[in-house]
This record gives structure tokens, sequence and C-alpha cells, in this order.
């Protein structure tokens, strides 16, 4: 319950498109994203640990919409 708490709290993050509200939680995220995509390795392993045991925190929620056209 104290997780859920402390990483649902709002902070302000400065980035490219100026002050942005988040969760504690999103703006760790990003950040740990941020520093994988910037070759720190052990950023990298921590993030692909979690896409592998949360395979659900990787995967889009809405599928994609498919369109069919049949002629008249």
């Amino acid at each position: 319950a104290v997780f859920r708490k402390v990483s649902k709290q709002k902070v302000t993050a400065n980035g490219p498109n100026g002050q942005q509200c988040m969760s504690k939680l999103e703006a760790s995220m990003t950040q740990l994203v941020n520093k994988a995509a910037s070759d720190d390795l052990k950023a990298m392993k921590v993030l692909l640990l979690m896409a592998s045991r949360f395979p659900e925190l990787v995967i889009d929620p809405e599928p994609p919409i498919t369109l069919i056209i049949q002629p008249i």
C-alpha cells in the first residue's frame, strides 16, 4: 500500500517541452528509459528485466484498429 501511495504522488519534471506534471512512478520510468537509451548498461539490464518479468508494462493495452474495406 505504501509503494502505491508514494508512486502515485505528483511531481513536476523539466523536459524538452517545458515543465510537465507526472506521477513519481512515471518520472522514475522516464529516467530509467532515458538512461538505458544513453548506453547506461545497468539501466538497460533493469529495464530488460522489468520488461521480461512484467510484459504488461510494455504491451499496448489497446489492440490496433483493423479496417476491412470491401467493394460494393
